[in-house]
């Protein structure tokens, strides 16, 4: 009979979209100035939510951030931050919405979060703990990468030194302004950043000042957006090419040498 309702359970789970992941709680963080601790991890079709304990263990006011995170190998933001008063604790959630819209395809199975925990009024101070954590939701032999799968008209701008750029297709935002869609992957050790300069649009030089910084061992989806302005001043109803200088650099060692620069064109 446990077995049966067991068994109705996790059908009712799999029919709402549901899935709570962790079971028990997980120390992801201590140390002599704070405490982070994993008390759930579900996720609800398109939505994921991870309640978290903290624990500021200083007489200062400190800020818990989450910098970079990348679920199931795509990078998704949930732009989270907090400030506990000295010695108190918190129990905070953190929520991802949309995650389809990054490249997520499936049920998160790994996620790596980088973590900074500071003193929230002096900058200058010795963080507390900046560093990665990796979680694994569904166990290490379910734990899986989503593959960018190439669609029809997609364009290998370039494949270099573990760095890769695809054009994915062009569109108008709600704006009216015109912009591509890139795919960005970074499977370095090291964080990196892509950048654009030099770029033309028909022959007409028009900057559309794009950079994005990518985690280590992550991908995205990002767009590369031109000003309406510029369009008209030069009167471009349709793009036949565009031509750009592509940099790729280690973003935290301006001396090392870069994985990428060279000059692309999208015709």
């Amino acid at each position: 009979m446990k077995d049966r309702r067991f068994f109705l359970v996790l059908i009712l789970l799999v029919l709402t979209g549901l899935m709570s992941y962790a079971s028990a709680e997980e120390t992801l963080i201590e140390n002599e100035k704070a405490r982070v601790v994993l008390k759930s991890f579900e996720q609800k079709n398109d939505t994921v939510e991870m309640k978290l304990f903290l624990e500021n263990k200083t007489d200062k006011n400190v800020m818990f951030s989450i910098e970079d995170a990348v679920l199931n190998g795509w990078e998704t933001n949930p732009f989270w931050a907090v400030t506990v008063s000295g010695g108190k604790k918190a129990n905070e959630t953190v929520t991802w919405r949309s995650i389809s819209d990054d490249g997520v395809s499936t049920d998160v199975s790994i996620v790596d979060l980088h973590f900074n925990i500071y003193d929230s009024e002096d900058w200058m101070a010795e963080h507390y703990f900046e560093g990665k954590v990796t979680l694994m939701p569904m166990g290490a032999e379910q734990a899986h990468y989503d593959p960018y799968l190439l669609g029809e008209g997609d364009r290998v701008l370039f494949d270099s030194n573990g760095t890769a750029m695809i054009y994915a297709g062009e569109g108008t935002d709600w704006m009216g302004r015109y912009e591509i869609s890139v795919y960005l992957k970074n499977d370095t050790d090291r964080n990196a950043m892509f950048s654009v300069d030099d770029v033309s649009v028909n022959g007409f030089m028009m900057n559309p000042y794009w950079a994005k910084e990518m985690p280590a061992r992550s991908q995205a989806i990002s767009t590369i957006t031109w000003s309406k302005d510029d369009f008209e001043e030069n009167g471009i109803v349709d793009v036949s090419e565009i031509e750009m200088k592509v940099r790729v650099y280690d973003s935290e060692n301006w001396t090392a040498d870069d994985f990428f620069n060279s000059v692309v064109t999208i015709r």
